[in-house]
């Protein structure tokens, strides 16, 4: 562990924050920025740079509880910090730990654990009896087989910790279970004697998500909105959601998984993004993290009712009230018949320099486009990893219904380009196909 720039606090100094974090600068900038606040990173060594001439520690690893807290407890030093915060749903678990294990206000260890790992979120939401896929805990990939012969095939196996649906792998069969076991190792853990989740693979006809801001135990707002696709299948591929008016059939339902969950993990204060499944026969729970959802999710939100979910976590974070939602109401009273759809949509990125790209003002052209958001330009460097969230750029538009948000988000599809050169000089072109999206009632 590395430590640079600590100077004991005064007396009188601003409220400490320590920041668990690696590359959400926009968030570390906006702490950073406010007067009445001190702020403290924890970061790795790989994001450090992006924190010169900031209070910083780094660590090896920043999902690990114990290296976590031994940084902060060195960090903290004779003036206790006052909040923690994590953007990173990875590291919601070290977060927690440090409040338990330094008394700091906010969600605390256990607490965390039914937010963060995919098993014990699993384990208490089906001892309240919230319908849920069947699922089993493996003490390494080696059992997925075994969990398979028990849950039934086809079965889904992911880290008990992660997001963006990275190393989440589909298997049909055992002989899916022995290439898992061969193979995954290049993408993940799978290979490695690490824990995992195993799931009952479900015949999913559409996928929700659930954006809620809860204070005291309390749902203050809540919005619903449907994926074009669900997720399982749209790694690396575009992805995109539209808002449900609160008239729609399956809302009050939804809401209602949202509260019960809230309930069951104990929630007191937070923002939430919950997945809800729809099968041919009933709704389940599918996953909810305590943080704001990825991707345009947020500014869709933003477009649609005013409220800023980032700004809501760090208030709640921070122990303030929550700004921009006194007047906004999503319940059935607002409902309002023939309201404009609002919309976004992920334009898949892919690794290496931009050689060729479709532009903001070529999408800004289609009927009912509101915005573009582009992440990256023409001569810039993309390195990430293939997950749900990975995209070049995002989409927002309105249409009169759903079927023409899918319509919209079709020819948005269809008009996308990219093209991409790595360092031995190879070009990969990548032109979108039919975009898999047909609605479906």
């Amino acid at each position: 562990m590395v430590f640079s720039g600590y100077t004991l606090s005064g007396p009188s100094a601003p409220r400490r924050v320590l920041l668990i974090n690696l590359d959400r600068m926009r968030l570390a900038r906006s702490l950073r920025a406010e007067r009445a606040l001190d702020l403290t990173v924890i970061t790795n060594e790989e994001n450090a740079h992006r924190y010169e001439g900031w209070r910083v520690g780094t660590v090896a690893d920043i999902t690990d509880p114990v290296e976590v807290y031994t940084a902060a407890l060195n960090l903290s030093g004779l003036q206790e910090f006052d909040h923690v915060i994590t953007p990173l749903e990875r590291c919601v678990i070290p977060a927690g730990m440090v409040r338990s294990r330094l008394g700091i206000q906010g969600m605390k260890y256990d607490e965390a654990l039914g937010f963060a790992n995919k098993f014990i979120m699993k384990k208490r939401i089906a001892q309240a009896g919230i319908p849920a896929a069947k699922f089993k805990l493996l003490p390494d990939g080696s059992m997925a087989s075994r969990a398979g012969e028990i849950l039934g095939w086809p079965l889904v196996v992911k880290p008990l910790v992660g997001s963006g649906s990275q190393s989440t792998f589909w298997l049909r069969s055992a002989r899916d279970a022995d290439e898992f076991l061969g193979h995954a190792g290049t993408e993940g853990s799978a290979a490695r004697p690490v824990p995992m989740l195993a799931e009952q693979a479900m015949d999913v006809i559409a996928e929700f998500h659930c954006d809620g801001i809860v204070q005291g135990g309390k749902v203050l707002f809540c919005v619903i909105s449907q994926y074009f696709n669900p997720l399982i299948h749209r790694v690396g591929d575009f992805l995109g959601s539209f808002i449900l008016d609160s008239g729609h059939p399956l809302h009050a339902e939804i809401e209602i998984i949202h509260h019960r969950s809230i309930e069951a993990l104990g929630l007191v204060d937070g923002v939430t993004h919950l997945e809800v499944l729809r099968t041919p026969d009933r709704l389940l729970f599918g996953e909810i993290a305590c943080r704001p959802g990825g991707s345009g999710i947020p500014a869709n939100i933003t477009h649609k009712h005013g409220v800023d979910l980032w700004e809501a976590f760090l208030s709640l974070e921070l122990g303030r009230q929550p700004t921009d939602i006194a007047n906004q109401s999503v319940g059935p009273g607002s409902y309002q018949p023939g309201g404009m759809i609002q919309a976004w949509l992920g334009l898949p990125a892919r690794n290496g320099r931009i050689t060729a790209m479709t532009s903001a003002t070529d999408f800004l052209a289609i009927p009912g486009v509101q915005n573009v958001e582009m992440l990256y330009a023409t001569g810039e460097e993309i390195v990430g990893s293939m997950a749900t969230g990975f995209f070049a750029g995002h989409v927002f538009f309105t249409g009169q219904d759903d079927a023409d948000a899918y319509r919209i988000a079709q020819r948005i599809s269809s008009m996308y380009y990219i093209e991409t050169e790595s360092a031995d000089g190879v070009r990969r072109q990548w032109r979108a196909g039919d975009f898999a999206g047909d609605h479906k009632k």
